[in-house]
């Protein structure tokens, strides 16, 4: 939730924001905000890699004060301090979460919420947690995210703490990680994410899917093992000898978006000569159909993600999976598009399969394409994202802020360790909701189905680039679905499992619906122009004190995008 504290006509100093209660731990952060005049863009062009121009998202909307980045407030620097301050006419905001662990007694706990400026009273919420004895379930759908080891040797004294910390922090919204990997030493260096160690209360850990190892482990990613070359056949099982039985996918990732390359087919037969390929397959990014390509698995973006396609590459024994966003297909990681548009891929995953979901970086903070712009102070300027195409996005690859910038001391904190998102959360929220639609599709798939209908109108093939946006982004839209849902959940019918056998087969029947919809309809066989317009409205809660304070359960507008 955001608590907002609006000035009004006089400054208000000092303002701090306490939550008071038993049971559950509340962590505050500070939205670090800051003026953005520009859109992401190819060249001139009205579209960029994150939005097609039907789809772009009103600049009204996605322009001016935005806030992103995430601080906790007992490490806030002067530039974006705790306790905040805030000047005549604004307003200061604050993130707050808890965690509810599996241990949370069910039943329903009051905690009382209260601002203060200067120590004196300035507003008291009543802040209701109701929990449910049904636990929801961890990853109950598939997302993955790549961090550049290379960047934390960079920017940290203490490289191995703070990518220990990192994949801590994406494990915690439901994402696995993957980096290079290219030497045994490099597989031995991540064998705490490997084996789940890393997810542990004596590793620090303190969140969902305690102890959950990851499950797949790409080889030489983005193509970074080079050409085929049987020298390399030594490392790689020994890579393989060291991936535990978890990691369902252990495979080289051959080539990135090189349709045309041979590298794929060419390290498939170096793999089945070396007696490897049982183990380990071959994969790459490529858009073109799955059906036909010489890998093992196939990495599609979301503009040219074809469920039927998919589904004919998998009976021939392939892994189709999605990766990125484009909108209306499906949601980027940029910061100018809807934040809870992010979200929603979330629900798409639930309705599709798309076995994983690939978000291509987290830490994009150097802007080291070719044709990039070199190290960026990514708390001052969203534009971290150049290519030689002409391509600007803002923040597309970065989902997660370093602590420490020794090139941009204005906004160096000093301090090794990396900070999360709001878009991060967005992402998060997404991959619950996926769990929560698992959860009620046990107890009614028709209606479980029907829910999902009126968030995800229409993506993926089922538009076309001519489509304006056919998901629900509307926080009061979401909101009310989410009330549904839960309270399917907790009926006193059958309880629905938490297990990720029962939710994914509860998926599957939603899926199911989807595609019955699909040839129905005839939907994605000549994708349309149309899309489906889907309304709804904004929700808060505004109490008078003083200022203005707002407890409010929908992020500021925001959102992702995509690159090549």
């Amino acid at each position: 939730m955001q608590v907002v504290v609006d000035a009004g006509g006089a400054p208000l100093a000092s303002i701090t924001v306490d939550v008071e209660g038993q049971g559950l731990r509340f962590s505050r952060f500070v939205q670090h905000t800051f003026e953005v005049e520009r859109r992401s863009s190819t060249g001139e062009a009205p579209f960029s890699l994150g939005f097609t121009e039907a789809a772009r998202p009103a600049d009204a909307d996605m322009l001016g004060a935005i806030p992103d980045a995430l601080i906790p407030v007992d490490v806030a620097p002067a530039w974006a301090p705790y306790p905040l301050q805030i000047s005549p006419s604004s307003r200061g905001a604050l993130y707050v979460e808890a965690f509810i662990p599996p241990s949370a007694k069910p039943g329903l706990s009051r905690f009382v919420l209260r601002v203060r400026s200067d120590g004196a009273p300035l507003a008291e919420l009543t802040l209701d947690v109701d929990v449910v004895d049904v636990a929801l379930p961890y990853r109950a759908t598939r997302a993955f995210t790549f961090y550049d080891r290379g960047t934390l040797e960079a920017f940290f004294d203490d490289p191995d703490d703070v990518e220990r910390r990192l994949v801590q922090m994406l494990h915690g919204h439901h994402l696995e990680s993957i980096r290079q990997i290219t030497t045994p030493a490099d597989a031995d260096a991540f064998s705490g994410a490997l084996s789940g160690e890393w997810f542990t209360a004596t590793a620090g850990y303190r969140g969902p899917g305690v102890g959950v190892p990851h499950s797949l482990l790409p080889i030489g990613a983005y193509g970074t093992l080079g050409p085929p070359d049987a020298a390399r056949l030594p490392d790689i099982g020994a890579i393989a000898a060291r991936a535990p039985a978890t990691v369902r996918d252990l495979f080289v990732y051959a080539v990135d978006e090189q349709c045309d390359s041979p590298a794929a087919g060419a390290w498939r037969e170096l793999l089945r000569r070396g007696e490897l390929h049982e183990r380990v397959k071959v994969g790459h990014t490529c858009h073109e159909p799955a059906a036909g390509q010489d890998a093992d698995v196939v990495m599609v973006p979301a503009q040219a993600f074809d469920p039927e396609d998919a589904a004919r590459a998998r009976a021939a024994g392939k892994r189709v999976w999605i990766y990125n966003g484009q909108l209306p297909f499906a949601s980027p990681v940029v910061l100018d598009v809807p934040l809870t548009a992010l979200t929603v891929n979330g629900w798409v995953g639930a309705l599709f399969e798309l076995d994983r979901w690939f978000y291509w970086e987290s830490i994009f903070w150097e802007d080291k394409n070719r044709g990039g712009q070199g190290p960026r102070d990514v708390f001052a300027s969203a534009e971290t994202f150049h290519n030689a195409d002409g391509d600007t996005s803002l923040y597309d690859g970065l989902l997660v802020y370093p602590q420490r910038q020794r090139r941009f001391p204005a906004h160096d904190m000093q301090r090794d360790g990396v900070l999360p998102s709001l878009r991060l959360k967005a992402l998060r929220r997404g991959l619950e909701d996926a769990g929560l639609l698992a959860l009620a599709a046990q107890v009614d798939a028709a209606r479980a189905a029907e829910i999902g209908r009126s968030i995800v109108g229409a993506v993926l093939d089922e538009v076309g680039p001519r489509s304006p946006l056919s998901i629900e982004t509307q926080p009061a839209a979401l909101h009310r679905a989410r009330v549904e849902l839960r309270a399917m959940a907790r009926s006193d019918g059958a309880r629905p499992r938490s297990d990720l056998e029962s939710s994914r087969a509860a998926l599957a029947s939603l899926r199911a619906i989807r595609q019955a919809e699909r040839r129905a309809s005839g939907a994605g066989q000549q994708p349309g122009d149309e899309g489906y317009a889907l309304i709804g409205g904004l929700f808060g809660l505004l109490v008078a004190a003083g200022g203005a304070v707002a407890l409010a359960t929908r992020p500021r507008r925001r959102q992702a995008s995509q690159p090549r």
